[in-house]
């Protein structure tokens, strides 16, 4: 198997067979399956997963590997190609163009993972089975993490409002060509059959990044010069939802960002 390497496209290539048979394990393909790869690379998880029968879907922007991955579907008629940036190309056609819901996959360069992990928040619940991603570890720990762990933040929370997540295993930065600075996790997000009563959706997302920005400062002082609430209706806000406004962002659970955006909606 031949690399390209484009440094830009931040690629780390898997190599270790045991993590990759592993990777498969979790992901459990079976023929009725229907498979979306993003970042098929040079095709060394895409192999596996055409050879299961399974309805496969790989996008990859680097045409470099364009001979790698087209060889695979003279022997494997049931996967398709599509090239292009994952974030520009209109990929949701093709998922709508199937009947079932959709496993997606990928190997995630570390410099575009959060906003692919974002984008994928957009698609309807109902077109996804689960998400398995491989992501850089300290990526892989803020989706994960919990409340009063320095690294929960506004992914954490975003994240966790559509999907349930679990970070499965650490992967050695060894078990990748050429090797990155940093070691990887496979993460597992399943969608949620309910979203939490957050009043807004917008303005919940926006509270969220707003009591992050700064986040060693109080709730209280996060929010007060927020453009989207009314400075003076914080106190009500507060004392309704129950929520101390001395705490830090930090502290908070999901559901209770999700009861000072239902309060919040009133006023907005």
């Amino acid at each position: 198997m031949r690399f390209y390497l484009k440094k830009k496209l931040g690629q780390h290539f898997l190599k270790d067979k045991n993590i990759l048979s592993k990777i498969i394990k979790e992901a459990q393909i079976t023929p009725e399956d229907l498979v979306l790869e993003i970042g098929a690379g040079s095709g060394i998880l895409t192999k596996e997963l055409t050879a299961s029968g399974a309805a496969i879907l790989a996008v990859e922007i680097d045409q470099n590997f364009k001979k790698d991955l087209e060889s695979l579907t003279l022997n494997y008629p049931n996967l398709k190609l599509i090239w292009g940036n994952i974030l520009k190309i209109n990929y949701l056609e093709y998922l709508n163009a199937y009947s079932g819901k959709w496993k997606i996959l990928g190997n995630l360069p570390y410099y575009i993972s959060t906003p692919i992990l974002i984008s994928l928040t957009k698609i309807k619940k109902e077109l996804i089975n689960f998400i398995l991603f491989t992501l850089q570890k300290e990526v892989a720990e803020r989706i994960c993490a919990e409340s009063g762990n320095k690294k929960y933040g506004s992914l954490t929370l975003i994240m966790n409002y559509y999907f349930k997540s679990q970070l499965l295993f650490i992967i050695p930065k060894e078990a990748f060509f050429p090797k990155p600075k940093v070691d990887s996790a496979l993460v597992k997000l399943t969608p949620r059959d309910i979203f939490l009563n957050v009043g807004n959706e917008e303005l919940f997302f926006k509270i969220i990044r707003a009591s992050f920005q700064k986040r060693r400062k109080t709730l209280l002082n996060a929010l007060k010069n927020a453009e989207f609430l009314n400075s003076l209706k914080l106190k009500d806000l507060f004392k309704q939802s129950e929520i101390d406004p001395q705490r830090r962002a930090e502290t908070l659970s999901l559901e209770e960002f999700a009861r000072i955006s239902q309060i919040a909606s009133k006023f907005y």
